[in-house]
């Protein structure tokens, strides 16, 4: 069973390292490296496929110094069994993302979760006024693209890594599979094709 690695170490991980003036960052990475808390980025919406455009999601300021999250993620990979999410939405007046620290407990958040194909998991994210304190935002506007862009490369780094080690394990077994196993009389290694 493969395990949100990429998702909460090298992705979330390489991001919310690079919050130096988040002052949660060494809490969250500690339960992370713990392995007490699974984080999944969400930052796709169904009408912007690009990781790097912005999104329709909005985070507006909210009287007690907070914000209120509205809009749609989807999908969040490793996002159904997540403990946190790293969500991007757009402040008033901001061209660039905001980020924020959000739990699926809070209120008017709702996540849809879902299996994928190749038996990880993903969700919808859904936000409808829900309200994040200004301890929870990660990166003011444009403040995170730098740190994004890293997370982005590595997190595909270990994706390649993790492809090529699956192939090279695949190959592994093939090649003892085609040694040891015998049809006609021998191994079928033996034969030309």
């Amino acid at each position: 069973i493969r395990e949100p690695v990429v998702s909460t170490a090298v992705l979330c991980g390489t991001f919310i390292g690079n919050a130096n003036a988040w002052s949660r960052r060494l809490a969250v990475l500690g339960a992370m490296a713990e392995g007490k808390r699974a984080v999944a980025l969400a930052h796709g919406e169904a009408a912007h496929h690009d990781m790097h455009r912005t999104g329709n999601t909005r985070a507006v300021p909210d009287k007690g110094g907070g914000f209120r999250l509205t809009g749609t993620k989807s999908p969040v990979l490793w996002g159904g069994n997540a403990d946190a999410f790293i969500v991007s939405a757009i402040e008033p007046a901001a061209s660039q993302s905001s980020w924020f620290y959000v739990t699926p407990q809070t209120p008017g958040v709702q996540s849809t979760s879902y299996a994928l194909i190749d038996g990880s998991n993903a969700c919808d994210l859904e936000m409808k006024d829900a309200p994040v304190p200004a301890s929870d935002r990660i990166f003011g506007p444009g403040e995170g693209e730098a740190a994004i862009a890293e997370a982005l490369d590595k997190a595909n780094l270990a994706l390649i890594a993790e492809a090529l080690g699956t192939m090279e394990a695949v190959l592994r077994i093939s090649s003892e599979y085609i040694k040891t196993r015998v049809q006609f009389g021998q191994p079928i290694g033996k034969f030309q094709s």
